[in-house]
This record gives C-alpha cells, sequence and structure tokens, in this order.
C-alpha cells in the first residue's frame, strides 16, 4: 500500500466541480476545450494563469507549478499510462510513493471517501462552491450540500501531504493544510497566501476556526524537549 495521508490554492480548481464518481466530471474538459472543470476555471495549460480564487497570477501556469514545483517532474501523479491527456481526476499511474488517486491527493481527503476508489474525497470543495452559488455539483453529489454531509475539519490532510514527515521525492510537496503564517506559508506557490478551503466551510487555511495541530514530528520534539527540562530539574534539585 502506497503512502496515503501526508496541492494548494492551485487547483482549488481540479477537484471541486469534478469530483469523485463516474456519474459527474470524470476529467478536466472533454476535449480541451470550455467543458467541464475548464468551462469555469480556464485553461489549466495558460501560462500565465490568473487564479479564480483570488485573481492573483501564476506566472507559471498551473500545469508546470504543479509539475515542477510541487510534484519534481513526477508526471505519474496525475497522468494515467499511455496519452497524457485525459487527466481523470480520481485516478492516475500514481507518482512515486503516492497512491493513483491523482487531483484528489491533493484536493480532498480520504476520510470523507465512501470506501470506493477515490469517491467522496472532494466533499469539502464541492461545498466551498456550494456556499459560493455554485451548485452544479449537487446533481450528482448529495455531499455538496453542507446540509447533508459533514466534511472532516481544515487540519485533516489529503493523502499527498507529508504532514508527518519529508518526502524526499517531491521535497516541495504541500506539508500543512492549514499553511499557517508561522512556517513562512509553506503552501505559497504563486505569490499568494490564501490556500484552500479544505471542509466547505468558506474559511481558506489558518483563517478557519478550527485549531491547526502542529505536525507529528514537531510534537515529538516538543514532547522530548519537556521531558529533558523535567529531568534537568529533578537532577538539579
Amino acid at each position: 500500500m502506497r503512502r496515503t495521508p501526508a496541492l494548494t490554492l492551485a487547483a482549488a480548481l481540479l477537484w471541486v466541480l469534478c469530483g469523485g464518481d463516474a456519474a459527474a466530471y470524470e476529467q478536466y474538459s472533454v476535449n480541451k476545450d470550455s467543458t467541464n472543470c475548464r468551462a469555469c476555471h480556464g485553461d489549466f495549460r495558460a501560462s500565465p494563469y490568473t487564479s479564480k480564487s483570488d485573481g492573483g497570477s501564476w506566472v507559471n501556469g498551473l500545469h508546470d507549478t504543479h509539475k515542477d514545483i510541487m510534484l519534481a517532474g513526477d508526471c505519474d501523479t496525475c497522468h494515467s499510462q499511455g496519452s497524457r491527456f485525459p487527466v481523470i481526476l480520481g485516478s492516475s499511474k500514481g507518482g512515486a510513493g503516492l497512491d493513483a488517486i491523482a487531483c484528489s491527493g491533493c484536493h480532498g481527503r480520504a476520510e470523507d471517501g465512501t470506501g470506493n476508489g477515490s469517491e467522496g474525497y472532494g466533499a469539502g470543495l464541492r461545498q466551498h462552491h456550494w456556499i459560493e452559488g455554485i451548485q452544479t455539483c449537487g446533481t450528482c453529489h448529495t455531499d455538496s450540500n453542507p446540509g447533508s454531509f459533514t466534511p472532516v475539519d481544515e487540519d485533516v490532510p489529503p493523502p499527498y501531504y507529508a504532514f508527518d514527515a519529508p518526502d524526499p521525492d517531491h521535497e516541495l510537496i504541500p506539508e500543512d493544510p492549514c499553511n499557517v503564517a508561522d512556517d513562512g506559508y509553506t503552501e505559497d506557490y504563486a505569490s499568494s497566501t490564501l490556500g484552500l478551503d479544505n471542509d466547505g466551510d468558506g474559511l481558506y487555511d489558518e483563517a478557519d476556526l478550527i485549531a491547526c495541530p502542529e505536525p507529528a514530528g514537531t510534537l515529538l520534539l516538543q514532547a522530548g524537549l519537556g521531558l529533558l527540562f523535567l529531568l534537568d530539574r529533578r537532577r538539579r534539585s
């Protein structure tokens, strides 16, 4: 089994209108045209790309920022075997150490899934669209309506996030689902600190009301230092 718990502002676009089961959008566009997700979010390969979330410019575009920076050139993370088109949003060949779930690996959470592949992973981002008045997903996905389903909280990391330990194959892959200022906004890939609204309540990353915990490695370090401090105090007393 490949790693499953562990990209940002970026394609809040991808997984949202497009979600998990076959009844909805399986791919970003039908024929590299203005259909499916691309009808609203534009050309994923456009360079520069203007973000629909905050109007910011992605100088290197969405595609190359994801491929070259976040994924260190690991194309199999998002692409399937054979032709590079289409990109199936919930399945792929699978990158190094990453499950074969494509866009849902960074734009969904396994804890929201139904147990059928990556179906359900994108519930939070679908709900983000719902409260923005874009309720297309609800035609197929009942979890799009906040009144029908409650996603896990903002602090739960998407499957590809290297939350507890570095990812040697993708050194700049996102790490913290809360994208906090204290660590320099590690999800800032395009001069924006907005990030994602993973749980669909309209609040992005650390602006969410849910308290964001430190990664497990940090907690262990803090606990170790605390223990050493106590032992030193006892030795001195």
